[in-house]
């Protein structure tokens, strides 16, 4: 409707128009979207992703990438042997089993072949990722921490966009495979286990694996991967540049045309080669009536969240993970005292109600 709106045409779209629209085209389909946090569509931005890039590049480019690895926590962690795993009172992972994993399964494990070879972590922002203790240990280990922009996992993060997707759709279909034999299957320990040691299999192979490192621009590192991501969103301070930009003069002929449905108009009972010129005329209409439908939804958009900044707009201290472990490892290596953890804060304007920026 915005787009008629913008070619003089007021009218409501009727009722059935999407599905009778879909259908004359075929070369469309349907797909249900996913609900996602507001945070993480809005902080999936080309800044944050030139932001990550430049400290994977500029400060741990010379870390081998057979050394790097990827660290996150997943929801099923039982029963199988030779697998370390521990119990926390609410179920979510905390500073003590993080540091009980670091120390028990990842620095033996992954120790290369050349002891003065150091290591990369890539990891989100968590609580239990940026706690002193675990940015020591690894530091002292010569194992350095590169973390994630805050609520842009979804597209930096290679286990989310490799092996978490297909374990966790694998999974579910050994589970309705398991509901279709009987309603009175109970879904216990032992059925749980078998169902994901199948998932398992299918996610935890080699291709699946470098997917999610080559999907994300982790490796080999490409950027442009991730600022090609379907989800990521422009930049507030360019759109609002764009919106600030004066509009050119404007022609106020009662003949000029000022939609593309008057462009087309005025191309009928025209010479064919005149016409085929109005119809690249009409087109190019289109094209900007599209684009200024879309930058007037935008703007609609960030006036409300202006608009609620307004309402409850504060300073708050927001920890910078990367430049607290900088920060920490130059004390370590130099023997000075360990600094302030404010001292690797940032201050941004937030809302009341936002608790963390930090995933």
């Amino acid at each position: 409707e915005a787009i008629l709106k913008q070619q003089g045409d007021n009218k409501p779209l009727g009722k059935h128009w999407t599905t009778r629209f879909v259908k004359r085209h075929l070369e469309l389909s349907t797909k249900l979207g996913k609900r996602q946090e507001a945070a993480r569509f809005d902080g999936f931005t080309p800044k944050a992703v030139n932001w990550y890039f430049d400290i994977r590049e500029d400060e741990y480019g010379w870390i081998k990438p057979e050394n790097t690895v990827n660290v996150d926590e997943g929801g099923i962690m039982v029963g199988f042997a030779d697998w370390h795993y521990i119990t926390s009172p609410n179920g979510w992972t905390d500073n003590h089993i993080a540091l009980e994993w670091l120390k028990d399964v990842y620095l033996p494990q992954t120790e290369p072949r050349d002891a003065s070879d150091a290591r990369l972590i890539i990891l989100d922002g968590h609580g239990s990722h940026a706690q002193d203790e675990w940015m020591a240990t690894c530091f002292l280990n010569n194992v350095y921490c590169c973390y994630l922009p805050a609520h842009c996992s979804h597209g930096l993060q290679p286990l989310d966009n490799g092996i978490f997707n297909v374990i966790k759709g694998a999974y579910r279909k050994e589970l309705q495979k398991l509901a279709s034999l009987t309603d009175s299957t109970p879904v216990d320990k032992v059925n749980f286990i078998r169902a994901y040691a199948k998932a398992r299999e299918v996610g935890m192979r080699k291709e699946i694996i470098l997917s999610g490192w080559r999907f994300t621009g982790n490796w080999p590192i490409n950027r442009y991967k991730a600022l090609a991501h379907p989800e990521i969103q422009p930049d507030k301070e360019k759109l609002l540049e764009e919106f600030k930009t004066p509009s050119p003069p404007q022609l106020h002929s009662d003949d000029t045309p000022k939609t593309s449905r008057q462009v087309r108009e005025m191309a009928k009972h025209r010479s064919r080669p005149t016409r085929q010129k109005y119809k690249k005329i009409a087109k190019g209409l289109e094209a900007l009536e599209m684009k200024v439908a879309v930058q007037n939804a935008r703007i609609t958009g960030l006036e409300e969240q202006m608009a609620q900044l307004r309402r409850g707009k504060k300073r708050k201290a927001v920890p910078n993970p990367n430049r607290r472990f900088m920060a920490l490892a130059e004390s370590l290596a130099t023997g000075e005292a360990l600094p302030d953890s404010k001292g690797a804060e940032i201050e941004v304007d937030v809302d009341e109600e936002v608790e963390s920026v930090i995933e």
